[in-house]
């Protein structure tokens, strides 16, 4: 006879019977309901593709059918790559499509009710998908200060998804970048809560445009936050950075509808997150009524065992997971028997069943959500469109956007291309390093090799370059050759300019830990030999973190490329010849003395600006044109409000120089005094013009309440605004300082106070 889930109410008794307990929609009790036990509580978990393919790229037809009758609800991961035609390269849409269908086909064969959804790291781009197209990174998107770019983007990667016949993208990046050594800060959108927060919103909205495919923002919370700058290592942050910094961008993802959301696998303040009560449960459903599924990370109910060491064994573990408030376990060790592992708690402690349901109802709500209970095949529609020349295009875009141009001394860039350039450096020929992990692989490549798709920048400047001459010097093992570099100083000295694309190999998370921030010894030697023959050295950073350097005093320019994606060469190169104007911004914080590695923007070292520099070498917000936009005639609408007014804010700008270009302008909030420490300064506003030689526009922002309070850190009064009467002052562009001085003479400062 054909158990239905309503026997967990009373499974702590015998196993059995019909009583109704816990609190769920009708519609979701009637799939439950004809549901075997099993096959509900296989809804908790989801495997990794391995448990049932052969070599990566057959199904094991003996595990699928296994795992189907077990009721397994959820998949993740991509299939593994294969020779086609010579090169290494994942499983196209279609052939994705083909392995996800049999699974589904399967599974539904077994039980009509239970479909699976298939998760995958879709985050820059279908990044698994063989014939996708790559964006770039994250961190290269909030660079370009255009929301649109987000949204498009994911949109785009989801659809690529869905074609895939994926319907659970592990994406946007949540987290707020607090340390640049962190190995995974390329992932976010940078160290402003309010950048990444717009950055996410956008996200998730362009995920989830389609109903077909869930967004699940990560990683729930202060994964990012760790002082130490290393991988899954502890984060100590205070309550009130926590709900006024960290927490910020989730609640917009929740904001605009996103539908799962996946928990860190870090602790915080020494409580593993997937036990964390306090924040899954207290503050994400009692306090902000997220009502999504809630996915762990990567084996993370197995970590607290072998890991963090807060649990005795995997049961302990699981049950005070599902009681924290998760609801799907990512990756469970498929030879145990989990699914007894829950039978066996719920009968030794009856007050679990009401957890194990909550948590099933979550899973087969997202399901219903997503259409998977009506049409489990839907998307097909979608394959036609995967790895389209119009998402190439828009990637280049992005790219060309979001390159910073740190430093231009003497008019040095943009080149001419008829003149003699030098290209050179582990950087120079290798889409890998572009595009940084994550992409087609999870540490990603250092070469073309898996790229059958790509603009490197050497592709680019053979294209558009007269009198080119080239020559890696420097390899990507980074080892320093003097043959190599002696070659290399031969053709250097009869080039007009010599430009050095130099950057870290690809990687994530712990393989890509580091514990400094100086550039390899190889690349800083490389670089002086280059200084020591070239007539004019242009550095490009090929990276995805700030990595400083010895002395920068001989380089005429440098751009900040970040990781720009495969395509990305062809951006680099346009601007490089003067063919775009760069406007890009920088969203971490770029020091040259790693000692300041973990100041941000909003936290200086010296807040007097009396013993240190107040800001590093580039700011945040830093990032030099081909033309000169001037501000003028900052105007405020009023000058006292209340604490529920608005506040609008005008500033003229006029491009004054010799090209048409972009502009972000950013506007900032200086408090004078609270009764947490303020932040030096908050950006709570920004856009993107473009204006055309000698012409001048007037930008006009909003402020609400948002933007002069702050979130009540304490537990019983959790997350209510609070306002606290004050002088303010707004400060519009990234380098304009008002609270400690030059306020009186300063133009782009304004004073107003709340009351």
């Amino acid at each position: 006879m054909r158990r239905t889930l309503r026997s967990l109410c009373v499974l702590g008794a015998v196993l059995a019977g019909y009583l109704n307990c816990g609190h769920t929609s009708s519609d979701v009790d009637d799939i439950l309901n004809g549901l075997t036990l099993d096959e509900a509580l296989g809804q908790l978990f989801q495997l990794e593709t391995p448990s049932v393919m052969m070599n990566g790229q057959v199904l094991n037809q003996t595990s699928l059918a296994r795992f189907a009758k077990l009721g397994i609800g959820s998949y993740l991961n991509g299939f593994g790559t294969f020779d086609k035609n010579g090169s290494q390269e994942n499983l196209n849409a279609s052939e994705f499509r083909a392995i996800i269908d049999e699974i589904m086909r399967v599974g539904l064969g077994n039980q009509p009710l239970n479909p699976i959804v298939y998760g995958i790291d879709s985050v820059h781009g279908a990044n698994y998908i063989g014939g996708a197209t790559i964006f770039p990174q994250q961190i290269n998107i909030a660079a370009t200060f255009d929301v649109k770019y987000a949204y498009e983007s994911n949109r785009m990667a989801s659809d690529d998804t869905a074609g895939a016949g994926a319907k659970l993208i592990f994406a946007p990046v949540a987290d707020v970048a607090s340390n640049v050594r962190f190995p995974r800060v390329q992932e976010t959108y940078g160290e402003s809560a309010f950048l990444v927060s717009r950055m996410v919103a956008e996200s998730v909205k362009g995920i989830q445009k389609s109903n077909l495919v869930a967004a699940c923002p990560k990683h729930f919370l202060g994964y990012q936050s760790t002082q130490s700058g290393y991988d899954k290592t502890n984060a100590d942050v205070s309550m009130f950075h926590l709900v006024n910094n960290v927490l910020k961008p989730f609640i917009a993802a929740f904001d605009v509808g996103a539908l799962s959301m996946m928990e860190s696998y870090s602790s915080l303040n020494a409580i593993p997150m997937v036990e964390n009560k306090l924040w899954l449960h207290t503050v994400l459903r009692d306090v902000l009524k997220f009502e999504g599924m809630v996915l762990t990370d990567y084996k993370e109910v197995q970590s607290a065992v072998d890991f963090h060491f807060t649990s005795k064994n995997y049961s302990s573990a699981l049950k005070r997971a599902i009681m924290a408030g998760i609801d799907m376990s990512m990756v469970v060790n498929y030879d145990d028997d989990w699914i007894g592992i829950v039978k066996q708690l719920m009968q030794e402690d009856p007050s679990f069943v009401p957890y194990v349901k909550t948590a099933i109802s979550r899973v087969i709500r997202m399901k219903k959500k997503l259409g998977l209970y009506t049409d489990p095949y839907s998307g097909k529609e979608l394959l036609a469109k995967v790895g389209s020349q119009e998402s190439i295009d828009f990637a280049i875009q992005i790219a060309r956007d979001s390159i910073v141009l740190l430093r231009n001394t003497n008019d040095t860039l943009p080149l001419n291309k008829t003149s003699k350039i030098f290209l050179s450096g582990n950087a120079f020929d290798s889409a890998g390093q572009q595009s940084g992990g994550w992409s087609h692989v999870w540490q990603g490549s250092n070469g073309n090799e898996i790229f059958s798709k790509r603009i490197t920048i050497l592709d680019a400047m053979k294209k558009y370059a007269d009198k080119l001459t080239y020559t890696v010097g420097l390899n990507i093992s980074e080892e320093y050759n003097e043959d190599e570099v002696s070659k290399a100083q031969g053709l250097a000295k009869d080039a007009d300019v010599c430009v050095v694309a130099l950057g870290e190999r690809s990687g994530t998370e712990k393989p890509f830990d580091i514990d400094d921030l100086a550039m390899p010894m190889s690349q800083q030697k490389y670089l002086d030999a280059m200084k020591m023959v070239c007539k004019k050295v242009v550095l490009v950073l090929v990276q995805a973190r700030p990595r400083t350097f010895n002395d920068s005093s001989e380089i005429g320019a440098i751009l900040n490329t970040a990781l720009v994606g495969p395509f990305g060469g062809q951006a680099i190169v346009e601007v490089l010849l003067g063919m775009y104007n760069p406007n890009g911004r920088q969203v971490l914080s770029y020091s040259m003395r790693d000692g300041q590695s973990i100041v941000r923007h909003d936290t200086q070292v010296d807040t007097l600006c009396n013993y240190s520099p107040c800001i590093a070498e580039y700011p945040f917000g830093h990032g030099l044109s081909y033309t000169n936009f001037t501000y003028s005639n900052l105007k405020l609408d009023a000058r006292n409000i209340s604490c529920t007014g608005t506040l609008t804010i005008s500033v003229d700008v006029t491009n004054n120089g010799p090209m048409d270009g972009k502009e972000a302008v950013l506007v900032f909030l200086q408090q004078k005094v609270r009764t947490y420490v303020p932040e030096v300064k908050n950006l709570v506003e920004f856009t993107k013009i473009f204006l055309r030689v000698g012409e001048k526009t007037t930008v006009t922002f909003i402020l609400k309440q948002e933007a002069w309070t702050y979130l009540s850190p304490d537990i019983e009064d959790m997350l209510r605004p609070v306002c606290e009467p004050s002088e303010f002052f707004v400060a519009v562009k990234y380098n304009t300082l008002c609270r400690f001085k030059g306020e009186e003479t300063n133009e782009m400062c304004a004073k107003f106070d709340v009351v």
